[in-house]
């Protein structure tokens, strides 16, 4: 039987609605991020079509943490296989009415958490982001563009803050005449506050 991992990076608060003012105390799971951790790990079932198809990678959830402490609005920033998405956000949805609510004031508010959760599968012999990085560097080192791209696609899809498989994507889309996606790609990296003062992204990019 093949072993499997599932793993929770950080709950990472996006921002609070409380007249536009910064909430003052986070929500908090009950017993603190280590026992949301645990609570993830034990609840978490691995889809057997995403291990029959050796599907991994990240899935980043946005929830809401209401004024009661329920959770709401569960919903993912990015698609890494759709059963593990599906799975992430079940779980998520188990936290409801397990935390405690963020509050302004001594007033309690909803928060936006952004909660990234890592599938992974050990033993399996499923590649990996970074083995699918390493096969788009040989492709390209054999002037093979396509071939190149569909691997650095993948292992952004593994992992979206993978950010030289998307920067291998933003230039192998500008070689391909695909601008288009080029931009796409510049606009993911932007986002993580990355390259942005690169000259070829300024060059096509610019908007």
């Amino acid at each position: 039987m093949n072993k499997y991992f599932i793993l929770i990076l950080f709950a990472l608060p996006l921002f609070a609605f409380s007249q536009d003012s910064l909430v003052q105390k986070m929500p908090q799971f009950e017993g603190g991020d280590r026992a949301l951790l645990n609570f993830i790990v034990k609840n978490v079932r691995y889809p057997a079509d995403a291990r029959e198809n050796c599907m991994m990678g990240r899935v980043y959830l946005t929830f809401l943490v209401d004024k009661a402490g329920k959770v709401d609005s569960v919903s993912s920033v990015n698609v890494v296989y759709n059963s593990l998405n599906d799975e992430a956000k079940r779980v998520i949805n188990l936290t409801s009415g397990h935390w405690k609510p963020g509050t302004q004031n001594d007033t309690p508010v909803a928060v936006h958490y952004l909660v990234p959760i890592i599938f992974k599968l050990e033993g399996a012999g499923c590649k990996e982001a970074e083995d699918y990085y390493f096969e788009g560097n040989r492709y390209l080192n054999n002037n093979k563009l396509n071939k190149a791209l569909e691997n650095f696609q993948e292992a952004a899809r593994m992992d979206p803050t993978y950010k030289d498989a998307l920067y291998n994507c933003f230039q192998l889309s500008i070689k391909l005449n695909d601008t288009a996606s080029a931009c796409r790609y510049a606009d993911k990296l932007k986002l993580l506050k990355m390259q942005n003062d690169d000259e070829l992204i300024k060059k096509y990019c610019s908007h």
